[in-house]
């Protein structure tokens, strides 16, 4: 952000903050409002759909596309769709948080390491 004035800088991160609360919020909302969506999204949970996991992934890359949309770091994107999925989960359930990990270490670390390295010039 340190190539825009301050008050672009706030007017860009409060545009994103409010994108990114709408991102998650309204398909929460339908969710909830919508009849059987919300069963069947936990019907789903520990099954071969993986709903939550699906709507977890979806987010994330959502939020990393906005955050690029708008110039910023894609790790803001990600840091905000970890905080935002955090607060729609009850805090004693860590069903959803142990299948992202599991996708994480699996899948995204590796991804990001590799990339990183093919970025140096050896």
């Amino acid at each position: 952000l340190s190539t825009r004035s301050p008050l672009g800088a706030g007017l860009i991160l409060i545009a994103f903050a409010v994108v990114a609360i709408a991102i998650v919020l309204v398909p929460a909302h339908l969710v909830r409002r919508v009849s059987g969506a919300h069963h069947a999204m936990v019907a789903g949970v520990h099954s071969t759909s993986q709903t939550l996991l699906r709507f977890a992934m979806l987010v994330l890359i959502a939020l990393m596309a906005v955050s690029a949309l708008f110039e910023l770091d894609v790790v803001l994107g990600a840091f905000v769709a970890g905080m935002l999925l955090r607060q729609l989960l009850p805090h004693d359930d860590r069903t959803l948080l142990d299948k992202v990990e599991v996708a994480g270490f699996s899948l995204l670390i590796p991804v990001f390491f590799v990339t990183s390295g093919m970025a140096i010039d050896i």
